[in-house]
């Protein structure tokens, strides 16, 4: 939250340029043992209260919960920031359900997996399964911690019923729940040598980035983690494919810090996902666009292109609404009122090409 606090007086003085809008979580509030990076560990209700009041204090946007937290810490997390009026997104944490967290108050729920144990005809026994492992997490080796969680989901995956769908779906719709898509991060792990055969995405990528990319590829537990994934990643398009049909507010993702993401790119990738899940072009466009200023409730300044609105365009050569790709061919590109013709975007290129040679 520091270095937030340097970048918005940096932005706000000209120093960077970059978005007016700089909204952060600050650290993740996990359980104990974490799963994710680098999160506050919050082992009961009263850490939970004291955790969101210390991200307010420090000028925290929104609250991020994570997987492991327990019930009484997630749940008091989610009346301590209803109290103070700051939003709580992020995982559904395993041991509560997806309704449950709807029905807290969680304003957006990440990944497709938001949905996995509400589609699992056995996810109480997961449940049970994984706290049981999570119970010995310190004893097991550094490969097994990082797939602990991912074995989870794939059993949650491997358990599912479109049928079983439906009460899940239906609070998240009825609750106004945003889903955080991210159909890429999955899906570029388990294709990852397309990836890093892609050189006009590598070049964009710095070499010493790219060099740890091949090197974790080329380990046994990122293979085993590939199998894990390959069999999720069409079943992601399938909830996503759900959540759409019922009216389920939707936003794009990209998940930037996992492997194999490129900042940029990895959001058309997003968009074109979305429209194989089923999405017509719009629905997918407005997943960056519309949906988002919603669910910030910054409409008065973002979303729709009006008088009056921020000056944060993207213009093309060719229709989106036709083919999503699209949104590719890019002519300029307006960011906060400056105009980038096509061919100060290729010289901001090529510098960035330049620099990753080295």
């Amino acid at each position: 939250l520091e270095l937030t606090k340097s970048v918005r007086r940096r932005l706000a003085k000209g120093d960077l340029r970059g978005p007016p809008r700089f909204l952060t979580a600050g650290p993740s509030l996990d359980g104990d043992p974490p799963l994710g990076s680098n999160p506050v560990v919050v082992r009961t209700a009263a850490e939970g209260r004291a955790a969101v009041e210390q991200l307010v204090s420090n000028g925290a946007d929104l609250v991020k919960v994570y997987e492991n937290l327990s019930r009484d810490a997630y749940f008091a997390i989610m009346d301590e920031g209803r109290r103070r009026g700051i939003p709580v997104d992020g995982h559904v944490p395993f041991r509560v359900t997806p309704q449950e967290a709807a029905d807290a108050g969680q304003r957006t729920a990440e990944h497709p997996e938001a949905l996995a144990a509400g589609c699992s005809t056995a996810a109480e026994a997961e449940r049970k399964r994984f706290a049981s492992v999570l119970a010995d997490y310190g004893s097991l080796p550094d490969g097994e911690k990082f797939l602990t969680m991912f074995r989870h989901i794939r059993e949650l995956y491997d358990s599912r019923d479109p049928a079983a769908c439906g009460a899940a779906i239906e609070a998240y719709r009825r609750n106004g729940v945003a889903i955080t898509a991210d159909l890429v991060a999955y899906h570029h792990v388990v294709y990852a040598e397309q990836v890093l055969s892609d050189s006009a995405r590598m070049r964009l990528v710095p070499q010493e980035i790219r060099r740890n990319w091949e090197n974790w590829l080329d380990s046994e537990v990122t293979r085993e983690f590939q199998s894990i994934l390959r069999p999720i990643v069409p079943l992601e398009l399938e909830n996503v494919r759900l959540l759409n049909e019922a009216g389920v507010l939707l936003l794009a993702a990209t998940d930037v810090g996992v492997p194999l993401q490129v900042p940029g790119i990895s959001l058309h990738v997003e968009l074109g996902r979305l429209v194989e899940a089923g999405l017509s072009p719009l629905e997918a466009l407005q997943t960056a666009t519309l949906n988002p200023a919603r669910v910030l409730e910054m409409g008065d300044s973002l979303g729709p292109i009006e008088p009056g609105k921020l000056a944060d365009l993207v213009l093309l050569d060719a229709n989106p609404l036709e083919d999503i790709r699209n949104t590719q061919k890019i002519r300029a590109v307006v960011a906060d009122g400056r105009l980038y013709r096509r061919a100060d975007l290729d010289q901001l290129l090529a510098g960035v090409k330049k620099l990753n040679q080295y």
